[in-house]
């Protein structure tokens, strides 16, 4: 019986859709893996992120804060660094990573590596050195968690973000067909780059860095699969987005023809989602034959993109409000958890990314109605490093399979990417009500 997505609404939710998750319902042992420091610490981190003030000015806050020496820089580590961080160095990531396996977790590392779209191009050799560090990590992940770990793959990271919205333009009018599309992949598959035919109207500049850029991501990607390493390419800003999945598809025609190896992300904010997955669905089961991973994601640049749209004098491509973003969102579940139902022989799967309660419900109540079984590892779920173990926990019970997305990097990187995190997150922390309930309940219960 198919599921809609008004079933969600109402008190009753949670006895009507997956009631066997426990979510919502303080059971002893839910929170036993945190120490009572990391409890009071969580609660106080937390308590923080649900300001608005606080999150609206968390860029300065913490530049400030690294004017005052030595102090800040500690205080800093042993709060937001260590809540939402796994570390910077392998011995602290091995403690994480120890302490993910033993609750019947999986590592997804999340590379502190991106640019912006308003940023100037970086050299060569930061691209270079920036793929060498992801190679690092692929290293590091593989030889710490042998149960599909995850790496995300930020493309600005290995080209700059101005080429990609040069690239973005010359490809709007592809994306249109996805005939077009699939010959475009094909071309990048087979033919050699300088002959390629779909960059009109880019500069020889941008060509070269999207070429190298290319280059740099097969290497990434050709590692990390010998190694048994999965990539996630990551989502960015909506001006790269065509450009991103593009470079994403071409990874999964060459690497996904006998497994899922590398996929694309997905948010579920953007009012065109729905359309690019059923894009990326056709393109890669009927057109090239390959199979289709990604990850779906809400989405991470609601302020900004709505920032860059008015600067451009442009319409916002994102949801008019929170209710639209969410049937978005689960519509995208929806429709691949369909497709990979009715294609169970293939080897495609699906991410679902959220820390939103009633998404994982009509996620698990989809999978169970369609006869989707954890054991046929077609879909996996993710939530934040630092946040939602209520959630994780629960679904782990259940036999899911569940990732938990880790910053890595040193302090004076992952502070920026904290910052802009926060307020590209700001719903998923003020939505930690309940998870500061759950934490305070586990609080008492350990000290009375």
């Amino acid at each position: 019986m198919e599921i809609m997505y008004t079933d969600l609404d109402g008190g009753d939710y949670r006895k009507k859709i997956a009631p066997w998750l426990k979510f919502g319902e303080y059971q002893k042992g839910l929170l036993s893996h945190l120490s009572t420091y990391e409890i009071m610490r969580a609660l106080f981190v937390l308590h923080l992120c649900s300001f608005d003030v606080i999150v609206d000015k968390s860029t300065q806050l913490l530049s400030m804060s690294s004017r005052f020496g030595k102090l800040s820089e500690i205080l800093i580590r042993k709060t937001f660094y260590d809540q939402f961080v796994g570390g910077e160095e392998t011995d602290r990531m091995k403690l994480v990573v120890d302490t993910l396996h033993r609750r019947g977790l999986t590592l997804m590392v999340a590379p502190v590596l991106e640019e912006d779209v308003e940023d100037e191009k970086s050299s060569k050799d930061v691209y270079d050195e920036n793929v060498t560090t992801l190679k690092g990590l692929a290293n590091m992940t593989s030889s710490m968690d042998k149960e599909k770990p995850i790496v995300q793959l930020k493309v600005s990271a290995i080209m700059p973000a101005k080429t990609l919205e040069q690239i973005n333009r010359a490809l709007e009018s592809k994306w249109n067909s996805s005939s077009s599309l699939a010959k475009i992949v094909e071309e990048m598959c087979s033919t050699p780059p300088k002959s390629w035919t779909f960059l009109p109207g880019v500069s020889k500049e941008d060509k070269e860095h999207f070429i190298n850029g290319i280059r740099r991501s097969d290497e990434f990607v050709c590692l990390a699969r010998d190694l048994g390493v999965k990539i996630l390419v990551d989502a960015e800003f909506y001006s790269c987005k065509l450009a991103i999945s593009t470079i994403a598809l071409m990874l999964m025609a060459r690497y996904n023809t006998k497994e899922y190896v590398v996929g694309d992300t997905i948010q579920g904010y953007l009012k065109d989602a729905h359309d690019t997955i059923l894009k990326e669905l056709e393109v890669t089961k009927n057109l090239l034959g390959v199979n289709w991973y990604g990850k779906i994601v809400r989405g991470a640049y609601m302020d900004r993109e709505r920032y860059l749209a008015a600067k451009k004098q442009a319409p916002s491509p994102i949801c008019d409000s929170y209710e639209a973003t969410s049937d978005s969102y689960n519509q995208c579940i929806q429709t691949v958890l369909h497709f990979l139902a009715d294609n169970k022989s293939q080897k495609s799967h699906l991410l679902i990314a959220t820390h939103n309660e009633k998404s994982i419900r009509f996620a698990v109540q989809t999978l169970k109605n369609l006869g989707i079984a954890s054991e046929d590892g077609l879909s996996s779920f993710a939530q934040i490093y630092g946040m939602a173990d209520y959630l994780s926990t629960p679904l782990v019970g259940a036999g899911y399979k569940v990732y938990k997305s880790t910053p890595y990097g040193p302090l004076a990187k992952v502070v920026p990417y904290l910052a802009r995190r926060a307020s590209e997150n700001r719903s998923v922390l003020k939505g930690a009500r309940e998870e500061r309930i759950m934490l305070k309940k586990e609080l008492l219960a350990r000290i009375f």
